[in-house]
């Protein structure tokens, strides 16, 4: 009975439940979320209901549908957030500039050695143009294809660009991007470092102008 299921429902979780049911009740709408149970151990267990409403021959409303044991799936999430943070906090410590790339290579986050140097905020780093903005046009147009090719192949890809700083001023960077793959060799994650190179770009033009 619904009166059970209430009673195992996690406290924190029993008035968005109840709610929940309620509403799809009183609409004949279809359920679809997910909830935890307090077992009498002490135990958490997350479980996901999907279920479609139908009238029996007597026009009443009734559910059918499944529930499902998602907790080792909540936990592993739980794990890869936390591994994620955990990430996150060992980039901004780096001392070199770390952008971290979906994918297709558009820009997740970027560690904060990239905030203090171009003077943007993470929200400017997920925009769309963070790349144009922050690299030399010429280095764009001259890397776009190989960095193409680099990210559809999921291979290693290196560069030295100029970056602007937030005073408007270029400085030269070695560029490295490295993929992060799962279990089954698909790439989750790219990773970009940036080292600045700049001292060592003008001493070479230096010497070949002598």
């Amino acid at each position: 009975t619904l009166e059970l299921v209430f009673q195992r429902v996690h406290p924190e979780d029993l008035s968005y439940v109840q709610r929940t049911v309620d509403r799809a009740s009183r609409d004949g709408t279809k359920l679809d979320f997910e909830h935890r149970l307090l077992m009498p151990d002490g135990s958490v267990k997350h479980l996901h209901v999907v279920a479609h409403a139908s009238r029996d021959e007597t026009d009443a409303i009734e559910y059918v549908g499944a529930v499902s044991d998602v907790t080792a799936t909540k936990k592993a999430q739980e794990r890869i957030r936390q591994d994620e943070r955990e990430l996150r906090q060992i980039i901004d410590l780096a001392p070199q500039l770390i952008i971290v790339m979906a994918p297709d290579g558009s820009y997740l986050y970027a560690n904060e050695r990239v905030l203090e140097y171009t003077g943007y905020t993470q929200e400017d780093v997920v925009a769309g143009d963070f790349r144009e903005r922050v690299f030399h046009p010429e280095d764009v147009e001259r890397l776009r294809l190989e960095r193409q090719q680099a990210l559809s192949r999921g291979v290693p890809f290196e560069a030295e660009q100029r970056a602007r700083r937030k005073d408007g001023q270029y400085r030269w960077f070695l560029t490295r991007l490295n993929p992060l793959r799962d279990e089954h060799g698909n790439v989750i994650r790219w990773y970009a470092t940036g080292t600045d190179i700049d001292d060592r770009k003008r001493s070479e033009e230096r010497i070949r102008r002598e």
